[in-house]
């Protein structure tokens, strides 16, 4: 189930550190919980500021090529200003 999908069923998400000793006692222990979703993964990392600003400029060349092959929808900024 993705993040999205839990997202729609109004599901609130906790994510938690567990020892390595204690990781089989409690997944088998939430496991049995029937109001409990499993989603198994890796929780991105908190980056440093030159990380951040980094994934920030390469996630707009990325934006701006979806923009141009069409994929990504944009609007005039004129727009924000009427609301």
């Amino acid at each position: 189930m993705s993040v999205m999908q839990l997202k729609k069923n109004k599901m609130k998400h906790l994510y938690l550190g567990i020892q390595d000793d204690k990781y089989n006692f409690f997944v088998e222990l939430i496991k049995n919980l029937n109001f409990v979703k499993i989603e198994y993964g890796e929780i991105p990392v908190a980056k440093s500021k030159k990380e951040s600003v980094i994934a920030n400029i390469k996630k707009g060349f990325s934006d701006k090529k979806a923009i141009d092959k069409g994929e990504l929808k944009t609007f005039p900024i004129e727009d924000l200003f009427d609301e």
